[in-house]
């Protein structure tokens, strides 16, 4: 087996048992208590939806379907389909937004992965620093959002972790 290239900091290259890692639980991150109800978790592990024919076809629907397939995408209680809808290339801008300001933080994270329809910058201000920190790798991110993140004291704060 080939050895694999080694990275600054003794990660890869079989190098893990070198590096101190931080248990879980011993990482602190920021709570998301934004204003308006913003949930953390919630979806199919949350009991909303089981996995089955019902929800496949909906998945599916929200991802390639027509303008009324996302308009009942959008207003899908279960926010694996609301985030599938994301992918849909007839998502307007104005769908867009509001799949941006969704009350489920994974459709507010699969929104800001959507490089077209300013996505990157509406995920830049928003309550959950996860959300602002999955901007920052988005394509189309302005150079203003851009250096509102990098003065952002909680995206640096979880970059800094992660980068341990």
């Amino acid at each position: 087996m080939p050895e694999q290239p080694r990275i600054p900091g003794g990660i890869g290259g079989g190098q893990f048992d070198r590096v101190h890692h931080a248990a879980a639980d011993d990482i602190e991150l920021p709570e998301d208590t934004a204003s308006g109800g913003v949930s953390v978790g919630g979806g199919a592990a949350a009991g909303v939806d089981g996995w089955g024919p019902d929800l496949e076809n909906r998945l599916t629907s929200a991802r390639t379907g027509d303008h009324h397939d996302l308009n009942q995408a959008l207003r899908d209680p279960n926010p694996m389909v609301r985030s599938e809808a994301t992918v849909n290339p007839r998502l307007t801008r104005r769908q867009h937004a509001r799949l941006a300001r969704d009350r489920d933080m994974g459709v507010r994270i699969a929104a800001a992965c959507r490089p077209k329809s300013g996505g990157a910058d509406l995920a830049a201000s928003d309550p959950s620093p996860l959300v602002r920190i999955r901007a920052l790798s988005s394509h189309g991110l302005s150079d203003e959002a851009f250096q509102q993140l990098d003065r952002d004291p909680d995206v640096q704060r979880i970059l800094a972790v992660i980068s341990q």
